[in-house]
């Protein structure tokens, strides 16, 4: 995720009827959350809230922002999906399809109902699809109760197998939740163990945060990421 700015608050609503059935005996290669919930296509979200702080770049550093996801019953019986802005166009298209990929993975694994409506505030002007699988972990917890452990936050794009995609500017988004001291854990696609900074140096991952006591860790899809 790439961060850029802020101001008033505009929201942009989608609108969608439900035009495919999901069918319930779906498996998601590499994911076994879905063993955690009945499959009967009719799980109701056990909160209405949760917040999580995404990880970006910015310039040769980055920092985090906060992404607040309500979900309740619909009471049409259709799927809706809102992106709330504080930024005119603030954002990006990536964003979007990220935020609905993450519903669409989690309601797949869950078994539960589509007549939802959600609403994804996001502060500032920002673009990427690198809290995907944040925000998939997010959704998730809403259906099954969980609450989102303090001082671990993730980096990681959201694949529709449910697996956690490669994603850049890791080392700007590790010190982001580094230096505020907010983070003790970042947890980091499988198989990206280096990248360069600013100045084209290279950064191995699990050192950068030892000398504070952070710690990195490899997930590879969301069984691994949510536990």
């Amino acid at each position: 995720m790439h961060h850029l700015g802020s101001r008033p608050r505009i929201a942009s609503k989608f609108l969608f009827a439900l035009v495919a059935t999901v069918a319930s005996s779906l498996v998601l290669s590499g994911c076994a959350i879905n063993l955690l919930l009945p499959d009967d296509g009719n799980t109701r979200a056990q909160k209405s809230e949760v917040t999580v702080q995404v990880l970006y770049a910015a310039g040769p550093t980055g920092g985090q922002s906060a992404q607040k996801i309500p979900v309740r019953p619909s009471p049409d019986g259709k799927f809706t999906l809102d992106v709330s802005e504080d930024e005119v166009s603030g954002v990006g298209d990536m964003i979007r399809a990220a935020s609905w990929n993450a519903v669409m993975v989690a309601t797949m694994l869950t078994g539960a109902s589509l007549a939802n409506e959600y609403r994804f505030e996001l502060s500032g002007r920002a673009d990427g699809p690198s809290a995907g699988g944040l925000t998939t972990v997010a959704v998730l917890s809403l259906f099954l109760g969980d609450d989102i452990l303090d001082g671990v936050s993730m980096t990681g794009t959201i694949n529709p197998t449910g697996t956690i995609g490669p994603v850049d500017g890791i080392p700007q988004k590790m010190q982001g939740g580094i230096d505020p001291g907010k983070f003790t854990k970042t947890l980091i696609p499988a198989g990206q163990r280096s990248d360069t900074d600013n100045e084209g140096s290279p950064v191995a991952f699990v050192p950068l945060g030892q000398p504070g006591g952070r710690e990195s860790s490899h997930v590879s899809d969301l069984s691994e990421a949510y536990r």
